[in-house]
């Protein structure tokens, strides 16, 4: 877990469990280490009101006698868990370890530690089974794990180990008992209000009177499954990886994968794989439940292009057979209900050309007008119009709610949002997708799709207008 140049940030409540890593701490920098390796860190929850100020103050006399350099701050958890909504205990965890990266950024230490013990590994299990967590939350507490933003580029990732994991809490009292160590009791680890003093107060001594050894046998199964976890894990990447470069998505906060190669993967390693994408595309998995799971497995379903699931942080969309997750904003709205981010009018004059910005490709348009025009292979992305039935300049506008247009060999008109999903065209491109119509506000062509056939070019057209549209992608063309 160190190396002898390691700064290490230690978390200290008071408590005897990290008064006792405290002590074993300092014990090593005396003999190994050299002075300024260890750095403690209390964060002040303001929950217990002077109990609370005492726990701080004490923290700060035992660094002050053992000339260990201290860093205390205090935070409104109560009132940043009403105003967030957010259960009390994830709200102190959360500001807590916010706290601990924090301080290993400002001191340059890339470790943090943790006093958690067996027993705490044994009360992590039983909370996560009685909430149905599957294995990877079932493997419990992990030894070693990264600290704030899981992202794999992340330039301030910070390691968070736990030294005591090994040891149960009542080896911790022996030790600071043999070591005339004082430390203090927080009164509220003796109320049942909360589900942990539950569990380790009424139902772990009533499952010892079934094993006496139940505690570290507990333990011994969060380890096994976090053992298989990794394994599965690791398949779950392999496979990502040779569908997907993740570096990419960590890069640019959006990932896709084809739906078809999700269904054909195993459950037990389609979940992991979602979860992963979640992780590298939003940075981790907070807030991500099973319920979030089955909503995304919906997508992959027949028929659900340009569908979506919003969750915190994420929209996972549809399109064809992609499935794409990306990082959504506060500001983000459902692409149900987007409207153009710029309402758009040009001219598309002979031998002019117009560029049409969608999300982050352009959209070349260019015209011209011929007499020897000769036929012969074309992509969807070239039209052929007779020039004696229309009139130059032609327009270029968004699509509009209610466009529709008799294609070439379709006698009834369709409407345009019909023909967008059946030339698969995306979903964010719709809404300011460019349509090309005569002075009259008739549809001349769309990018992509068939030509109108009022205005077709046919085997007795003397005179063409030719349309050619191209993307620009990152410098590329398409």
């Amino acid at each position: 877990m160190l190396i002898t140049n390691d700064k290490v940030i230690l978390g200290v409540s008071g408590g005897a469990d990290s008064t006792a890593m405290l002590h074993i701490f300092h014990r090593l920098t005396v003999k190994l280490w050299p002075a300024g390796s260890i750095i403690v860190a209390h964060l002040n929850h303001n929950l217990r009101g002077s109990e609370s100020d005492g726990d701080a103050e004490f923290v700060h006399d035992l660094c002050t006698r053992l000339n260990v350099e201290c860093v205390i701050e205090s935070a409104e958890v109560r009132q940043i868990a009403d105003k967030l909504k957010e259960n009390l205990e994830a709200a102190a965890r959360r500001l807590r370890y916010q706290f601990f990266h924090s301080v290993a950024i400002q001191h340059g230490a890339t470790k943090v530690a943790t006093a958690h013990t067996v027993n705490d590994q044994a009360e992590t299990f039983l909370l996560r089974l009685v909430r149905g967590s599957g294995g990877a939350g079932l493997g419990g507490i992990a030894p070693i794990r990264i600290l704030g933003t899981q992202r794999t580029n992340d330039q301030n990732a910070v390691s968070l180990f736990r030294p005591l994991l090994c040891i149960t809490r009542d080896e911790v009292i022996s030790y600071c008992e043999d070591n005339h160590l004082d430390y203090r009791t927080d009164s509220s680890n003796l109320l049942l209000d909360y589900s942990r003093n539950k569990v380790r107060h009424e139902i772990i001594p009533q499952l010892a009177l079934l094993n006496p050894q139940v505690i570290a046998l507990l333990s011994e199964s969060a380890n096994r499954l976090r053992t298989d976890e990794a394994f599965l894990q690791r398949e779950a990447l392999e496979m990502l990886s040779a569908q997907v470069d993740v570096n990419t998505g960590c890069a640019t906060g959006s990932l896709t994968i084809p739906a078809s190669v999700l269904l054909e993967t195993e459950p037990a390693l389609r979940v992991r794989i979602i979860r992963e994408i979640v992780r590298i595309v939003r940075g981790d998995l907070s807030q991500f439940t099973a319920k979030h799971l089955t909503s995304i497995d919906s997508l992959l379903k027949q028929g659900k292009s340009g569908k979506e699931v919003l969750l915190p942080g994420l929209r996972i969309t549809r399109e064809f057979d992609a499935i794409i997750f990306a990082e959504k904003t506060n500001k983000d709205e459902s692409a149900r209900t987007l409207k153009p981010t710029k309402d758009y009018a040009h001219k598309l004059v002979e031998d002019g050309e117009i560029r049409i910005k969608l999300n982050n490709r352009e959209l070349i348009i260019g015209l011209i007008r011929t007499e020897k025009y000769v036929w012969g292979e074309r992509s969807r992305f070239t039209a052929l119009l007779d020039a004696t039935r229309i009139d130059l300049p032609l327009k270029v506008r968004p699509r509009r709610e209610g466009d529709r247009y008799a294609k070439v060999g379709r006698g009834k008109s369709t409407k345009v949002k019909e023909l967008m999903i059946e030339n698969r065209v995306p979903l964010n491109d719709r809404i300011s997708y460019p349509v090309i119509t005569t002075r009259d506000n008739e549809i001349v062509w769309i990018p992509g799709l068939p030509v109108a056939a009022k205005f077709a070019a046919g085997s007795e057209t003397k005179e063409w207008v030719v349309l050619n549209a191209s993307f620009v992608d990152g410098g590329r063309s398409e």
